[in-house]
């Protein structure tokens, strides 16, 4: 998942000239400020003249792309600074003057890819999950299409298989219509191109996920989601035909774990926003449960920041199969972050 989401992005800003000037603009600064001991003085003087936060800027890392929009937030935060810097030197043989027009089509691009950095880092943390990766596309994809289509352009290749459905829309233009509506007026001609190459990008890397049954079956069990974020093409019945046929075939296993979950910050174009509204627009089920997973679902949902292998651990009882079945669900991680972590950790204790 990791993988591909930087495919996406760094696939996205490669397609734009006038952001591949920016993005080497930023480099060269940054790694220019970074090697110079004269310059990094310099910038700590600028900082207490100015009131900026006393911060050092930030290169790049190409095989991570959450370090370019690392690089692009801190060069905006210290804008005032750096442009007194590129005004009193060169920094160098290649060009260093960040334009208006260009510190506007940084922020711009803050704006399309903080929600690639906040799934990034969801999909990241110690507790992730794979019933997470559905609704965190869904999510993302959603967002990033409402902000292309909301920009005026006509979209090529809109579909209901892996973008937002009609439903979406509505959450997000009647929900969230003024903050939303507000984000998508002030992006540039420059980012409105970008946020069309990244819809264009997540189709075409993500379209397999939504129909991946693994996945879905993690989603439906986790109750912060169940069937309440799934897109438009899912059909739910049939997920739950399947599911219940599976579980027939199930080998229990007994499993425990625990995992807590952090709450990440919501923003206008925020993941979390999106889903928080998603579930309150879903109707609650009224009909009565006719076997264990209707019963799970017909049971009350729990908060998005809630645990849930707690919610499963005092329903055993109740649905002992059931139970099993979504903790072998849960506990699969969606990425390697959390292994190579461990990796990383052991290299700073244990010598060659």
């Amino acid at each position: 998942m990791s993988h591909t989401l930087h495919l996406v992005v760094i696939k996205a800003l490669e397609q734009d000239r006038i952001v591949t000037s920016l993005l080497s603009k930023a480099r060269n600064i940054s790694g220019y400020i970074h090697r110079s001991s004269k310059a990094n003085n310099r910038l700590h003087e600028l900082q207490t003249q100015l009131n900026l936060p006393q911060h050092t800027l930030i290169t790049d890392i190409k095989t991570m792309w959450n370090y370019t929009f690392y690089m692009l937030q801190r060069l905006v935060e210290q804008r005032r600074a750096v442009q007194i810097m590129t005004q009193e030197s060169n920094m160098g043989r290649a060009p260093t003057v960040i334009y208006p027009n260009e510190w506007g089509l940084a922020s711009d691009m803050l704006t399309l890819l903080s929600p690639f950095e906040e799934v990034s880092r969801a999909l990241s943390k110690h507790s992730a999950s794979i019933s997470e990766v559905i609704p965190l596309l869904h999510g993302l994809c959603s967002i990033i299409r409402s902000l292309h289509l909301g920009a005026g352009e006509e979209s090529e290749d809109v579909s209901d298989d892996c973008m937002a459905g009609d439903d979406d829309q509505d959450v997000t233009e009647g929900q969230d219509q003024d903050g939303a509506a507000e984000s998508r007026e002030t992006l540039g001609a420059a980012a409105r191109k970008l946020a069309a190459n990244l819809s264009k990008e997540l189709q075409w890397h993500f379209e397999p996920i939504f129909a991946n049954t693994t996945l879905l079956h993690a989603t439906l069990l986790d109750p912060r989601y169940k069937a309440s974020c799934f897109p438009n093409s899912v059909d739910v019945d049939a997920l739950k035909r399947t599911l219940c046929h599976r579980l027939e075939l199930f080998d229990t296993v007994a499993a425990r774990a625990r995992i807590t979950e952090e709450t990440p910050a919501t923003s206008n174009t925020s993941v979390l926003s999106f889903l928080h509204k998603k579930k309150s627009a879903t109707p609650m089920r009224t009909h009565l449960p006719t076997g264990d997973v209707e019963a799970y679902l017909a049971d009350g949902d729990i908060s998005l920041s809630d645990d849930p292998v707690k919610y499963w651990s005092g329903k055993l009882q109740f649905w002992p199969k059931l139970t099993h079945f979504a903790l072998q669900h849960l506990f699969c991680p969606p990425t390697s972050v959390q292994s190579e972590r461990v990796f990383s950790t052991t290299g700073n204790v244990v010598s060659p």
